[in-house]
Protein backbone atom coordinates (compact mmCIF):
# COMPACT_ATOMS: atom_id res chain seq x y z
CA UNK A 1 0.00 0.00 0.00
CA UNK A 2 1.05 3.61 -0.56
CA UNK A 3 1.00 6.27 2.42
CA UNK A 4 0.91 8.92 -0.49
CA UNK A 5 -2.00 11.42 0.13
CA UNK A 6 -3.79 13.54 -2.26
CA UNK A 7 -2.14 16.51 -0.60
CA UNK A 8 1.19 15.36 -1.38
CA UNK A 9 0.18 14.26 -4.93
CA UNK A 10 -1.20 17.60 -5.65
CA UNK A 11 2.52 18.82 -4.42
CA UNK A 12 3.61 16.89 -6.42
CA UNK A 13 1.83 18.02 -9.41
CA UNK A 14 2.37 21.67 -8.37
CA UNK A 15 6.31 20.93 -8.87
CA UNK A 16 5.36 19.52 -12.10
CA UNK A 17 6.30 16.05 -11.18
CA UNK A 18 5.45 13.86 -14.00
CA UNK A 19 3.87 10.40 -13.31
CA UNK A 20 5.01 7.16 -14.83
CA UNK A 21 3.01 4.13 -14.60
CA UNK A 22 4.53 0.70 -15.27
CA UNK A 23 3.53 -0.47 -17.94
CA UNK A 24 1.29 -3.57 -17.88
CA UNK A 25 0.07 -6.47 -20.12
CA UNK A 26 -3.30 -6.35 -21.12
CA UNK A 27 -5.80 -8.69 -19.78
CA UNK A 28 -6.70 -10.68 -23.30
CA UNK A 29 -2.77 -11.25 -23.19
CA UNK A 30 -2.59 -12.62 -19.65
CA UNK A 31 -5.85 -14.14 -20.22
CA UNK A 32 -4.48 -15.94 -23.81
CA UNK A 33 -1.17 -17.09 -21.82
CA UNK A 34 -3.19 -18.83 -19.46
CA UNK A 35 -5.61 -20.56 -21.82
CA UNK A 36 -2.33 -22.17 -23.41
CA UNK A 37 -1.02 -22.76 -19.86
CA UNK A 38 -3.81 -25.04 -19.78
CA UNK A 39 -4.05 -26.80 -23.16
CA UNK A 40 -0.20 -27.87 -21.88
CA UNK A 41 -0.31 -28.37 -18.18
CA UNK A 42 -4.73 -29.37 -17.52
CA UNK A 43 -4.84 -26.96 -15.27
CA UNK A 44 -4.73 -23.00 -14.40
CA UNK A 45 -2.68 -22.86 -11.02
CA UNK A 46 0.47 -21.42 -12.69
CA UNK A 47 3.37 -21.63 -9.96
CA UNK A 48 4.19 -18.05 -9.12
CA UNK A 49 7.93 -18.89 -10.13
CA UNK A 50 6.70 -21.04 -13.60
CA UNK A 51 9.68 -21.09 -15.40
CA UNK A 52 8.60 -20.50 -18.85
CA UNK A 53 6.50 -17.19 -18.20
CA UNK A 54 7.42 -15.58 -14.61
CA UNK A 55 5.00 -12.89 -15.22
CA UNK A 56 2.63 -14.82 -15.80
CA UNK A 57 2.41 -16.37 -12.50
CA UNK A 58 3.31 -13.63 -10.93
CA UNK A 59 0.82 -11.12 -12.22
CA UNK A 60 -1.80 -14.08 -11.72
CA UNK A 61 -1.24 -14.93 -8.03
CA UNK A 62 -1.17 -10.82 -7.07
CA UNK A 63 -4.11 -10.36 -8.79
CA UNK A 64 -6.19 -13.47 -6.47
CA UNK A 65 -5.02 -12.52 -3.51
CA UNK A 66 -5.81 -8.81 -3.82
CA UNK A 67 -9.35 -10.03 -5.09
CA UNK A 68 -9.56 -12.00 -1.95
CA UNK A 69 -8.82 -9.12 0.25
CA UNK A 70 -11.30 -7.02 -0.79
CA UNK A 71 -8.64 -4.60 -2.26
CA UNK A 72 -8.57 -2.81 -5.70
CA UNK A 73 -7.39 -5.50 -8.51
CA UNK A 74 -8.34 -5.96 -12.18
CA UNK A 75 -9.67 -9.41 -10.91
CA UNK A 76 -13.46 -9.60 -11.29
CA UNK A 77 -15.85 -12.76 -10.37
CA UNK A 78 -16.51 -12.35 -14.25
CA UNK A 79 -12.56 -13.00 -15.28
CA UNK A 80 -12.47 -15.60 -12.19
CA UNK A 81 -15.62 -17.51 -14.02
Amino acid sequence: TSSITQERVETLGNLGFIWLLQRTVDWDVRLEELRQYKVVHGHCNVLQMFSENRQLGNTQRKKHNKFLEGDISSMTEEHIE
